[in-house]
C-alpha cells in the first residue's frame, strides 16, 4: 500500500462522516511530517471549502497544485472556491482546466453561472442548455437561462423557460388553494328595521349623555359617513371637528365599554351592506359588499359580475390630483389608456362600483414613480395589481400581479402553457415575492405590451388569475396590521373610466 493510498483511506473516513474539523486537524498534523504531499493540502482545502472558508481553501488548493499541477479535483475545487468568492474569471480558468484532466464531474453548471454573472450571456445559455438537456431538472439554472434570453432579446425563448418554472411549484397547490378559499362567515350586523332607531342625533343629547361611551356616526355634506367608537364621545368629537370641516350631522348610540369594538364592527358592516359610502379604511370586510355567493360565482364563472352602490365622489380627494389628470390628457395615448384601464377594471375588479376608493384605487402620473415613467397604477391592499409604464416610443407596457394557482392547476392537470406565447408574443413572466406578506406568496408577475394586454384579458387562464388575485386582495383589505393604509386615488381618471364602461352590464345589479 502506498502512502497516498493510506492517506486516501483515512481522508475518506472523515468525509463520510462530514467531520471537516477532524479532517483539517488530521491533514495539519500529517503535513508537519510530510509537507510535500499534494493530497494533504488538497483534502484540507476541500474541507475549508465545505466550511465556506474560501480564502483558506484557495490557499491550500493552490499549494496542492504547486506540488501536482495535473491534480484535476484540486483545480475543480479551487474553481468552486473562486466561484463562491465571486472571482468568476479565475473560476472559469480552473474549471475548464479541470475538465481537460477528464475528472468525473460536469463543470458546465458552474462555468455557465460564471459566464452568466460576467454578462457573457450567449456562452451561459449554451452551457445552461447542456445542463438542462442532461435530464437534470434545475430551477435556478432554468431561471438564469430565462433571464439570459430576456437580456439578449430572445423574448419567446425566455417566456418558454419562465413557463417551465411552473413545474417546480406544483407542490404549492394545496397551500394556495387554502389561502384562496372564500370565507363564508358573514359579519354580525344589526337588524335593518332597528338600526337607525338605536341612534340619537347628537343635538338631542344632554350634557351628561355627551360623556357616555358609545358608537357614533358622522354624516358629511357629500353623503359619506364615518363610524367610530369612543370612551368619551365629547372629547372624541372635538378631535373630529378639528379634522373635518364638512360634518353635517352626528348620530350616537350609548354602548358599554366592553362591547365597543364589536358594536363598531357591526355598524360598519351594516352600513356597507346598505350601500352607504363610508370613509373608514379599517375594520372593513369585502364580504359585506360582495358576499360568499357572489364571490364563488366570480371565481368559477368568468363572465359573472355583480354591481352595487353608487359612484364615489369626494371633492377634497378630487382636487389633489386634478392637475395630474390634466397633464395626462395632454398625452397622445390618454384615450387608449382609459379604454384599456376600463376593460381591466370591468373584467377583473369585483363590484368595482361600490368598492372604489375603500378597496381599490387608481393613481395618475404618480410623482414618486416619475423617473420610471409610470403613467397609472391600480392598487388593492397596497399591491399594484396593474401598473402602466410609458416607453421611449410612447407605447405602453403593462405589469400585472396575478395568482399562481390557475397556472399551476393547469400545468398539473393539462400540461404545457406554451400556447400563451403564440397568443402573447411580448409576454414575460416573473416568479418573485415582491409584496410579502400581503400576497402570502401567491403572486405571479406578468409583463406585456399594450396590444397583448387587451388580448390577455380574453384568455381564460389569465383572466381567472387576475380575478382570483384581485378578489383575495380585496378580502384582505381593511384588516391591515402594523401599518396604516394610504389611498392615492385620481377621481378624474376614475370618472373617465366609469364613463367609458357606461351603465354596468352585470349578471346581477343592485341599485
Amino acid at each position: 500500500m502506498t502512502v497516498t493510498d493510506l492517506y486516501w483511506g483515512e481522508l475518506v473516513a472523515f468525509y463520510t462522516h462530514s467531520d471537516y474539523a477532524g479532517l483539517i486537524n488530521y491533514c495539519t498534523d500529517k503535513l508537519t511530517q510530510d509537507p510535500t504531499h499534494y493530497l494533504l493540502y488538497g483534502a484540507r482545502g476541500k474541507a475549508y471549502l465545505e466550511l465556506e472558508e474560501y480564502t483558506k481553501a484557495i490557499d491550500d488548493l493552490s499549494a496542492s497544485l504547486l506540488l501536482n499541477e495535473t491534480y484535476g479535483m484540486g483545480l475543480y475545487n479551487r474553481g468552486i472556491a473562486y466561484y463562491f468568492s465571486s472571482n468568476y474569471t479565475a473560476a472559469i480558468d480552473d474549471l475548464q482546466a479541470a475538465n481537460q484532466q477528464q475528472i468525473q464531474v460536469n463543470v458546465d453548471y458552474f462555468v455557465g453561472l460564471c459566464y452568466y454573472y460576467t454578462e457573457q450571456y450567449e456562452s451561459a445559455i449554451h452551457l445552461f442548455s447542456s445542463v438542462l438537456d442532461s435530464a437534470q431538472a434545475d430551477e435556478y439554472i432554468l431561471e438564469c437561462r430565462a433571464n439570459a434570453y430576456t437580456v439578449t432579446g430572445q423574448s419567446q425563448l425566455a417566456a418558454r423557460d419562465q413557463l417551465g418554472l411552473l413545474q417546480f411549484h406544483l407542490d404549492a397547490i394545496p397551500e394556495l388553494e387554502t389561502i384562496n378559499a372564500i370565507d363564508s362567515t358573514p359579519s354580525p350586523v344589526a337588524e335593518v328595521d332597528t338600526f337607525w332607531s338605536c341612534f340619537t342625533e347628537m343635538c338631542f343629547l344632554s350634557q351628561t349623555g355627551s360623556m357616555l361611551s358609545g358608537i357614533y356616526i358622522l354624516r358629511f355634506t357629500n353623503q359619506e359617513f364615518y363610524v367610530g367608537k369612543a370612551k368619551n364621545i365629547s372629547n372624541r368629537l372635538k378631535q373630529h371637528h378639528r379634522t373635518y370641516s364638512d360634518i353635517e350631522r352626528i348620530y350616537f348610540k350609548a354602548v358599554a365599554l366592553q362591547v365597543l369594538l364589536d358594536e363598531e364592527n357591526a355598524t360598519i358592516a351594516h352600513m356597507q351592506r346598505m350601500g352607504l359610502r363610508i370613509r373608514n379604511l379599517k375594520q372593513l370586510s369585502f364580504l359585506d359588499l360582495f358576499n360568499t355567493h357572489h364571490q364563488r360565482r366570480w371565481v368559477n364563472q368568468l363572465d359573472y359580475s355583480f354591481i352595487s352602490g353608487t359612484k364615489y365622489d369626494n371633492q377634497a380627494i378630487r382636487e389633489k390630483f386634478t392637475n395630474q389628470f390634466k397633464s395626462l390628457q395632454q398625452r397622445s395615448y390618454c384615450n387608449e389608456l382609459i379604454r384599456l384601464l376600463s376593460a381591466y377594471i370591468e373584467a377583473t375588479i369585483p363590484n368595482y362600483l361600490a368598492s372604489e376608493y375603500n378597496y381599490w384605487s387608481i393613481s395618475c402620473l404618480p410623482k414618486y414613480l416619475k423617473k420610471d415613467k409610470c403613467v397609472s397604477r391600480i392598487n388593492i391592499h397596497a399591491v399594484p395589481v396593474l401598473s402602466v409604464f410609458e416607453e421611449n416610443d410612447t407605447s405602453l407596457t403593462m405589469i400585472l400581479f396575478v395568482s399562481k394557482l390557475p397556472f399551476l392547476t393547469h400545468q398539473s392537470e393539462k400540461g404545457s402553457l406554451e400556447y400563451l406565447i403564440d397568443h402573447l408574443p411580448s409576454l414575460q413572466i416573473e416568479f418573485k415575492d415582491a409584496f410579502q406578506p400581503q400576497t402570502q406568496g401567491d403572486e405571479l408577475t406578468l409583463v406585456m405590451n399594450q396590444g397583448d394586454f387587451e388580448k390577455a384579458l380574453q384568455i381564460p387562464i389569465i383572466l381567472a388569475s387576475c380575478r382570483l388575485f384581485n378578489l383575495r386582495m380585496m378580502n384582505r383589505t381593511g384588516n391591515e396590521i402594523g401599518h396604516r393604509r394610504t389611498v392615492w386615488h385620481c377621481l378624474d381618471l376614475a370618472d373617465a373610466i366609469h364613463q367609458t364602461i357606461g351603465s354596468p352590464q352585470a349578471s346581477e345589479r343592485i341599485p
